[in-house]
């Protein structure tokens, strides 16, 4: 049974508590070095399946972003490098309305660089503007389990090295991840998470963004490894809008849950508790007028 794979877009390898991934300061705006020189933004004219989720957001080499179908709260998140519950307000229309946005700027910027254009251009076709406050809310502690971590050791021909002159796109099928990521894969069979020569903040970002809770490393562990860990879906997965239902006549309990599953197969264990965390308020927002 095939697999389908779950690219969870990595803005930055986030592995602390407190995580606005880009520079911002209250009440102040993105730099006026970081624009776009040209943008196009257009509402999603297409109907129907066709809108329906998240959409596509691409940096491109030379400082050209486009983002497909995009609904304008997942394009806010991505600009301030935030996971979903950490934006906060707004209008009911953000998480509705899709937007086929295409916008080029001058240089290579940097990642970093590149949210800061992104917000500018916010600041700049929305009218968007926000506020940053911190909360104490639940998080999740990665810690080794029982003093018995199993993370091996990267193997050769595990991951494929990244393309920079390829914009982040998911790998086809079948194809290694890149470097240094990890993917998520997914069928009615069951999920798995792989990637070669990876980092713990890699990891911890991908299951940050799986569970919709802020994970903090407490491994102490400082080297690469390579993963590949099988897990069942279940509703323990709150950063994914849905997940699949177990097939009729298999059994997919054998792996257990994505907490039984990161303990069994990597010796690491994920514990509740509670840390401070950056969220973004939005304070307004304005449908873009037209090109």
């Amino acid at each position: 049974m095939g697999y389908r794979v779950i690219f969870l877009t990595r803005a930055l390898a986030l592995g602390c508590g407190v995580i606005l991934a880009t520079p911002f300061v209250e009440g102040q705006s993105a730099p006026q070095a970081a624009r776009f020189e040209v943008a196009s933004v257009k509402p999603t004219l297409r109907a129907g399946a066709d809108v329906q989720g998240l959409g596509n957001i691409r940096m491109m080499p030379g400082s050209r972003l486009v983002a497909e179908t995009v609904q304008l709260r997942y394009f806010i998140q991505r600009a301030y490098g935030l996971k979903p519950f950490q934006l906060l307000g707004g209008p009911a229309w953000i998480n509705s309305a899709h937007f086929d946005i295409e916008a080029k700027g001058d240089g290579s910027p940097q990642s970093g660089e590149m949210l800061l254009m992104m917000q500018g251009l916010l600041e700049e076709r929305f009218q968007l503007k926000v506020h940053h406050e911190t909360k104490e809310l639940p998080v999740y502690e990665l810690v080794a389990a029982k003093g018995r971590i199993k993370l091996p050791a990267p193997q050769p021909g595990r991951c494929a090295v990244p393309d920079p002159n390829v914009g982040s796109m998911p790998p086809a099928p079948g194809q290694a991840a890149p470097c240094g990521q990890v993917i998520v894969a997914m069928s009615p069979a069951g999920m798995e998470l792989r990637g070669g020569a990876v980092p713990i903040p890699e990891l911890i970002r991908v299951l940050a963004n799986l569970l919709g809770r802020i994970v903090v490393d407490k491994t102490g562990f400082a080297g690469t490894f390579d993963v590949h860990v099988q897990f069942t879906a279940d509703e323990a997965l709150g950063g994914l809008p849905a997940f699949p239902p177990p097939p009729v006549g298999r059994n997919t309990d054998m792996h257990g849950n994505i907490f039984a599953a990161v303990q069994d197969q990597l010796g690491l264990k994920l514990e509740s508790a509670k840390g401070p965390v950056d969220v973004v308020v939005i304070d307004s927002v304005e449908r873009p007028a037209a090109n």
